[in-house]
C-alpha cells in the first residue's frame, strides 16, 4: 500500500493539475512528473518511458538513477517489438522488461511499480519508480495512482503539443526568412501581421517599418499591367473559395519614389465557416523578367536585320543575273555568283547561331571536345585578322611548352573572331591588340612561395590537371621545378572513376622527388589509403571519417557499414570485432542502432571516434610494416582480404 502520506492525495493531483495547465516545458514537466511518482510511491529512484510517434520507446527522463545504468536500459527498450496492440501488447512488455532487469541489477534487492500514461487510447508511456520493499495496494490506492497517471498523461500530452506547434512556428520563421520571394501575413482588415526580410528589401524599408501598417499604406502602385489590385477584387467578392488565387502585375512605388516591377499573389486562408482569417500574399520582383522580354525583343530586332541583309543581297544578284534583256559577260558572272555564296554561308552561320542559341535555352546544347593547342589557336587567327587592317598590330604571347587543353574547336574559334573582330571594330585609331595565355595554377603557386615567409610552416606545391595525362605530367614537371617542402595530389577523388584516380597516382607520382613528403588530397577510406600508400603516398586528408558518421555509416577494415539497417537491430556485436577504440569497448551496434534513430547527437560523436580510430590505427600499421621491411607482404595480404571481403581492387 502507499506509505502513511495519503492525505497528501489531494496536493499530488492539484500538483499535476498546476503543471498540466502551467508548465509546457517537455523536459521540465517529465522531471517533475516523476519527481512527485517517487515521493507518492516513497521510491529511491525512476524513469519514464516514453513511445515515439515514429515507434519505439526511450527515455523521457530518469531520477536517481546513474549515466552507466540508463545505457545498459536504452538497448533494452529498444528491442521491445512494435506492435499494434501498444496498450495490450507494448506497455506490458516494456513493464516486465524493466522488472527484470530491475530485479537482476540489484540481485533481488528492489521492484518496481510501472504506471501507465495512456490518454484516449492512446499510448504515452510508462512511470516506472523503483522501491526496496513489495507492497500491495488498496483499492482507493489504485484509484489515486490511476488518477494522478490519467493527470499526467493528459499533461504530457499538451506539453508535447506544444513542443510541436513551437517547432512548426519556427519552422515557418525559416521559411519566411529565408524564402527569396517576398512574403506578407495580414488580418482580414488588410493590416499586415508578419513580413520577411525579402519583401523589405523589395521595398527597401526595415521589417518594423512594414509590420501593423495598412496593406494600401505599403503597396502603393505607380502602374499595373496585369490584374486587379487587392481591394478592386474585394468590391467584386473575392475571395470566392479557399483556392481563389489572385495575382497582380505592375510597378510598385519605393518609399524613395523609385518603381520596382513586381508581381503578387495573393491566397486566402479561411476559417471552416468560410470567413476569412488571412490573406497571404507571395511578392516577386520581376526586373529580370523584364530586361529578359527587352534583351528577347533587342536580340530578334538584331537578327531580323542581320537577316535580311544576306537575304537582299542573294535576292538583288539572283534577280540581276537573271534579266532577259542584259546578256552578262562571265566575269561579271562569277562575280555575282561569288558574292552570292559569301552570303549564303553568312546566312547559313547565322541560321546555325540561332539553333545553337535555341539548344543552349533547351539544355541540348553539345560540345565536341578534343584536344587543343590553344597558343597555335590564337597564332593562326591574329595572322588571319592582320591580313584586315593596317592600323593594328595583333601580338601573341603564350609561356614555352604552354599545355595542351581540351575544348571544342568550332567554339573557341568563335570566340577568338569575336574578340578580334570588336577589338578591331572598337579602336579605329589602331594600337596594338594582345592575346596572352597564363597558366594560372602554376602562377598562384610560384606568388604563394614568394610569399611565404613563415618558419613553422611547410607550404606544399599542388599537382592539377585532371584526368588528363599530358596535364598531369607538365603540371607535375613544374610543381617539382619549383622545389616545395612537399608536394600534394589535387583534384582527385571528385566523381572520376577509383581506376582514373590509381593510373593518375601512378602517373604523377613518377615525377615528384621521392625525397619529399607526397600528399594525395581529399583521399580517406581505409582502402584508398592503402592503394596510396602502395603506390608512394606518404599523406592523406579526408572528411570521410567524420562526414559518414553523420550519414550514420562506420567503417570496417575493408569497407564500410550503414548502422541504420534493420539488421542491426538487436546486433550485440561491436562495430568492428577486433577494434580497440572507445566506442567498439563499449557500444553495440544495437545501441548505436538505436542512437541513430533517435536522431541522437550522440550517434555521430560515436561513429566519428570509431572512423578516425580505425583510420589512425591503419596508418601505424602501415607505417610499422614500412619501418619493418615488410610493407610488400603486409599490403599483399591486406588486399587478399578485401577481395575475399567482396572489395573491388
Amino acid at each position: 500500500m502507499l506509505p502513511d502520506h495519503r492525505i497528501r492525495q489531494r496536493d499530488y493531483l492539484l500538483e499535476i493539475t498546476r503543471s498540466l495547465t502551467q508548465e509546457l516545458n517537455l523536459e521540465k514537466l517529465l522531471q517533475r512528473i516523476l519527481e512527485l511518482a517517487a515521493e507518492m510511491l516513497a521510491g529511491k529512484a525512476g524513469l519514464i518511458a516514453l513511445r515515439e510517434e515514429q515507434g519505439g520507446w526511450d527515455i523521457g527522463a530518469s531520477y536517481g538513477i546513474q549515466p552507466k545504468f540508463l545505457q545498459y536500459i536504452k538497448p533494452v527498450l529498444a528491442e521491445v517489438p512494435e506492435n499494434d496492440e501498444q496498450a495490450g501488447l507494448e506497455l506490458p512488455e516494456v513493464n516486465r522488461l524493466l522488472q527484470l532487469l530491475t530485479k537482476r541489477a540489484s540481485l533481488n534487492l528492489l521492484t518496481g511499480v510501472g504506471l501507465t500514461l495512456i490518454s484516449e487510447k492512446r499510448v504515452i508511456g510508462l512511470i516506472f519508480i523503483f522501491r526496496g520493499y513489495q507492497g500491495s495496494f488498496s483499492q482507493n490506492d489504485r484509484a489515486i495512482l490511476q488518477s494522478f497517471a490519467d493527470q499526467a498523461a493528459i499533461a504530457v500530452i499538451n506539453a508535447q503539443l506544444y513542443s510541436q506547434v513551437s517547432r512548426e512556428k519556427s519552422r515557418l520563421s525559416a521559411f519566411l526568412d529565408y524564402a527569396a520571394d517576398g512574403i506578407v501575413i495580414m488580418s482580414a482588415d488588410h493590416k499586415i501581421e508578419k513580413c520577411n526580410q525579402a519583401f523589405a528589401r523589395i521595398l527597401r524599408k526595415d521589417v518594423g517599418d512594414i509590420e501593423g501598417k495598412d496593406h494600401n499604406q505599403i503597396i502603393n502602385w505607380g502602374s499595373r499591367q496585369h490584374g486587379l489590385t487587392l481591394e478592386e477584387a474585394e468590391l467584386n467578392g473575392w475571395p470566392l473559395t479557399a483556392k481563389a488565387i489572385l495575382y497582380v502585375e505592375g510597378d510598385l512605388k519605393r518609399p524613395t519614389g523609385e518603381m520596382v516591377p513586381v508581381g503578387i499573389t495573393y491566397a486566402p486562408l479561411l476559417s471552416g465557416e468560410g470567413h476569412l482569417i488571412n490573406i497571404i500574399g507571395s511578392v516577386r520582383d520581376i526586373t529580370n523578367f523584364r530586361e529578359a522580354d527587352e534583351i528577347k525583343s533587342v536580340f530578334v530586332s538584331v537578327i531580323s536585320h542581320e537577316l535580311k541583309t544576306p537575304v537582299a543581297l542573294i535576292k538583288g544578284y539572283v534577280g540581276t543575273l537573271r534579266r532577259k534583256d542584259v546578256s552578262w559577260d562571265s566575269e561579271v558572272v562569277q562575280d555575282s555568283l561569288e558574292v552570292i555564296e559569301e552570303e549564303t554561308d553568312r546566312l547559313t552561320e547565322l541560321i546555325e547561331n540561332l539553333l545553337d542559341a535555341s539548344r543552349l535555352q533547351a539544355g541540348s546544347f553539345s560540345l565536341n571536345l578534343a584536344e587543343i593547342k590553344i597558343d597555335q589557336m590564337a597564332a593562326e587567327m591574329a595572322e588571319r585578322f592582320q591580313t584586315q587592317t593596317d592600323q593594328h598590330k595583333i601580338i601573341v604571347q603564350f609561356p614555352e611548352e604552354f599545355p595542351v587543353i581540351v575544348g571544342d574547336k568550332k567554339r573557341l574559334e568563335q570566340v577568338f573572331f569575336n574578340l578580334l573582330s570588336n577589338s578591331i571594330k572598337y579602336s579605329p585609331e589602331g594600337g596594338e591588340i594582345l592575346i596572352s595565355g597564363q597558366i594560372r595554377t602554376h602562377a598562384w603557386a610560384k606568388r604563394c612561395q614568394e610569399s611565404h615567409t613563415r618558419k613553422d610552416q611547410a607550404l606544399f606545391g599542388i599537382v592539377q590537371g585532371g584526368i588528363f595525362p599530358d596535364l598531369r605530367v607538365h603540371s607535375a614537371q613544374y610543381i617539382a621545378e619549383l622545389d616545395f617542402p612537399g608536394n600534394a595530389i589535387g583534384g582527385l577523388s571528385v566523381g572520376e572513376k577509383k581506376s582514373e584516380m590509381l593510373e593518375i597516382i601512378e602517373l604523377v607520382i613518377k615525377h615528384l622527388p621521392e625525397n619529399k613528403p607526397r600528399y594525395l588530397m581529399g583521399v580517406g577510406t581505409p582502402l584508398d589509403i592503402v592503394q596510396g600508400v602502395y603506390r608512394g603516398i606518404d599523406l592523406f586528408d579526408c572528411v570521410n571519417p567524420t562526414r559518414l558518421a553523420r550519414h550514420k555509416s562506420a567503417f570496417t577494415r575493408y569497407g564500410r557499414i550503414n548502422i541504420s539497417g534493420k539488421k542491426y537491430e538487436k546486433d550485440p556485436r561491436p562495430l568492428v570485432e577486433d577494434c580497440s577504440c572507445y566506442t567498439c569497448r563499449n557500444f553495440s551496434r544495437s545501441y548505436l542502432r538505436h542512437l541513430v534513430k533517435s536522431n541522437e547527437l550522440l550517434a555521430p560523436i560515436l561513429l566519428s571516434i570509431h572512423n578516425l580510430h580505425l583510420l589512425i590505427y591503419l596508418t601505424s600499421e602501415l607505417r610499422s610494416a614500412i619501418m619493418a621491411g615488410t610493407i610488400s607482404d603486409f599490403i599483399a595480404s591486406y588486399f587478399e582480404n578485401a577481395k575475399n571481403n567482396g572489395c573491388s581492387l
